[in-house]
């Protein structure tokens, strides 16, 4: 398959909003194979560094090391923008009530999720805006948390028990946070959300996926142990999921930047080179 996304280079990095609009444009649509094999020259780097990550982990956790973890990984970011391509409006896969966060992870059938909580109308944090999100979501449903203006945003739709979505499974520099155990290492997890839950008295739902359906995997009272131990649920339960697919989760390329203690010398070594496909 040739793929023509207009604008992008070999020597440039891939602007997932031309890939997406390409997509929808096709005449016929893109099977996951063929993407994942042309996604394979775009993500070369990030799919290194995914195995990097994933390998250290493993290694930390006592997992098995799965051989063919660089092969399905691109298989799952192809699903990832096929499902942004893809996924309509539609109706809620499940009731949500006011006063609920809606927590989930960097996974390839999100999108749907994006798509399906639309109608509630979910306000969900993103980092930077991209046109298909605003396409699924509706652009009055997407708050850029670190626009200017987004605090208030944020604490207003949290006072009028809006229901609330986010990515938990990242940490920026400039984010207030709890540190804890994530994937073998001590991992930074953003407060804000959590506490806002907590002062509030919302219901925290963590979404999951299965047959690349969304369903709710837990449900906790915020408030009822404190932010930390909150936290610390939420993320041993992020950290089994991916375990039970680690291929699916994302965000492997970004783990460096969430934890504290990322083995750079390992990463560097031939003890984490990605095995041929």
């Amino acid at each position: 398959m040739t793929l023509a996304v207009p604008g992008w280079r070999p020597d440039m990095p891939l602007d997932d909003d031309a890939l997406v609009a390409h997509l929808r444009a096709r005449a016929e649509p893109t099977s996951c194979h063929a993407l994942a094999n042309w996604l394979a020259g775009p993500l070369e780097h990030e799919t290194r560094k995914a195995y990097w990550s994933y390998a250290q982990a493993a290694q930390r956790l006592g997992w098995r090391v799965r051989p063919t973890f660089a092969a399905h990984y691109l298989q799952r970011q192809a699903e990832y923008y096929l499902s942004a391509a893809y996924a309509r409006p539609a109706a809620p896969a499940f009731a949500v009530p006011p006063a609920t966060l809606i927590l989930t992870l960097h996974h390839p059938a999100a999108p749907v999720l994006m798509a399906g909580v639309r109608a509630t109308g979910v306000l969900t944090l993103i980092a930077q805006r991209a046109e298909w999100m605003g396409v699924l979501m509706g652009e009055g449903n997407l708050l850029a948390f670190r626009d200017a203006g987004s605090s208030m945003r944020l604490l207003r739709a949290f006072r009028q028990q809006r229901v609330v979505s986010c990515m938990i499974d990242f940490c920026y520099d400039d984010t207030a946070y709890v540190e804890g155990p994530f994937l073998g290492h001590r991992a930074r997890t953003p407060r804000g959300v959590f506490a806002l839950a907590e002062r509030f008295g919302y219901a925290v739902w963590l979404v999951s996926f299965a047959d690349h359906r969304p369903y709710v995997a837990a449900q906790f009272a915020a408030g009822t142990h404190g932010v930390a131990a909150l936290v610390a649920q939420v993320n041993a339960l992020l950290e089994a999921e991916i375990r039970s697919d680690p291929p699916a989760w994302l965000l492997w390329p970004a783990l460096d930047r969430r934890v504290t203690d990322f083995d750079y010398g390992q990463a560097r070594s031939g003890r984490a080179a990605v095995p041929a496909a």
